[in-house]
């Protein structure tokens, strides 16, 4: 894993309604498996994949400092 700061990803490439890659501010990150871990916005990230895994925001899920 490597983690990319500052990295924007900007589309997801998909084939046979497979994702193969996200194409990023940096060019393009392939891998054998993905993992969103963008919280109460990971359901509108995944919805762009065609996606539906009940993930809701919810009050107090945020912490800040």
């Amino acid at each position: 894993m490597e983690l990319l700061p500052e990295v924007n990803a900007e589309e997801s490439l998909l084939e046979c309604n497979r994702l193969i890659g996200i194409q990023t501010s940096r060019g393009c990150l392939t891998a054998g498996s993905y993992c969103f871990t963008a919280g109460a916005w990971t359901q509108s990230l995944l919805a762009k994949l065609g996606i539906a895994n009940g993930i809701l925001p919810m009050k107090g899920q945020m912490l800040l400092y």
